[in-house]
């Protein structure tokens, strides 16, 4: 079967352009319509919020229901009234999911680094009667956090048989050994396009820091960065064949 995929930052829905302009606006229905036009039928997404209380809410939920999708939340860390992650919305059916903490001890945090808990969202979805993994991480922005999130996408892609798609934001530049050491297990759908793909800032792109891979079990028929400046990143969308 053909599939279109695809990775995006949404900024928690904030409406860039206008953030630029010096105005900050949540526009859900805008990034849902920037999904939409990818032509995607399945979407990760990374610094997504759920909170309550006036004016917020469930951001999964508010995409998922604006496209007339199916959604799943993947919580990392609190923040007030909520919870902050990542989140994949999709047209086929959600079968099971499973949270895997990326968390960093006291210890660790040295260095005056960023440090910020994260999750690795290993959701299972049916498509056509096919069971198809997909990974959604959101990579930290220092070494440690790092680190641990690249053993655990290589402990789960050894252990996932079913077709697997792992995506999101990582932090890290193509010719990073982390990448590369996800690239020697899995396919980054990037090899097949003689473009860059940059994805980040979104108006004047200067670098590839998100990302699309998958296993031995997929076709990477094609990828590309569309030109659509909602958030501060653009979105990678890649066609598969399962």
């Amino acid at each position: 079967m053909n599939l279109r995929i695809a990775t995006y930052n949404i900024f928690h829905g904030e409406d860039h352009p206008k953030r630029l302009a010096g105005e900050r606006v949540i526009d859900l229905k805008k990034t849902a319509e920037a999904i939409r036009q990818t032509g995607a039928v399945l979407c990760g997404l990374n610094e997504v919020r759920s909170q309550q209380g006036e004016g917020l809410c469930n951001q999964a939920q508010a995409i998922g229901e604006a496209l007339g999708w199916n959604y799943l939340f993947c919580p990392a860390i609190p923040i007030a009234n909520g919870e902050y992650g990542n989140a994949l919305v999709s047209k086929f059916p959600i079968i099971s999911y499973t949270l895997h903490p990326i968390r960093t001890t006291p210890e660790m945090r040295v260095n005056g680094a960023h440090f910020e808990d994260r999750v690795l969202g290993e959701i299972c979805i049916d498509i056509d009667r096919t069971a198809v993994t997909v990974l959604v991480c959101h990579f930290g922005l220092n070494d440690v956090e790092q680190r641990l999130a690249t053993e655990l996408v290589l402990q789960r892609a050894a252990e996932i048989k079913t077709p697997l798609i792992f995506m999101g934001d990582l932090n890290l530049l193509p010719n990073h050994e982390y990448i590369e050491k996800i690239a020697s297990v899995l396919t980054d759908t990037a090899s097949v396009s003689k473009d860059p793909l940059l994805t980040f800032p979104a108006y004047g792109a200067d670098r590839k820091i998100d990302y699309i891979f998958v296993n031995d079990k997929c076709k990477v028929c094609g990828t590309h960065v569309p030109n659509i400046g909602v958030s501060d990143h653009l979105p990678v969308v890649a066609d598969l064949e399962i």
